[in-house]
């Protein structure tokens, strides 16, 4: 047997146990960066069928009853500082658009909680969904 059998052993296996140290790592910091956003209804009227949507990302969360808090979940892209919306109130539905995305980019930080409200009289503006915190939870 020639001594360089055990070097090559040991450099195969060096060499294998960094490759999978770099791959887990790369695995980790991947799932790591997705954000995760949550929603508190602070108004008085059950929100249906609540979704938020980001450029890249449509949330959906379902009925948010009036003064409770959703579950989290999971937003692959990034969660920003305002959202598009679609819902619907006592059987209307309502979409709420953002006008311009552009040089938007999302927030520092994985855990966020909007609290929104519903207000049907705030038809002046198209707003009905109002944001008015955006609080990150890291």
């Amino acid at each position: 047997m020639s001594n360089h059998q055990p070097r090559n052993l040991v450099f195969k296996v060096f060499l294998l146990t960094a490759l999978l140290g770099i791959f887990l790592s790369g695995c980790n910091s991947q799932s790591a960066q997705v954000s995760h956003l949550r929603v508190t209804n602070d108004g008085s009227i059950t929100i249906n069928n609540l979704v938020v949507r980001f450029p890249q990302d449509r949330i959906e969360f379902g009925s948010v009853p009036a003064g409770t808090t959703t579950e989290y979940k999971g937003v692959p892209n990034g969660v920003f500082a305002y959202a598009a919306y679609e819902f619907d109130v006592e059987g209307e539905i309502f979409t709420q658009p953002v006008t311009d995305w552009v040089g938007e980019s999302p927030m520092s930080g994985i855990l966020f909680t909007y609290t929104i409200d519903f207000d049907p009289n705030r038809t002046n503006t198209g707003d009905r969904i109002r944001l008015i915190e955006v609080k990150n939870d890291d």
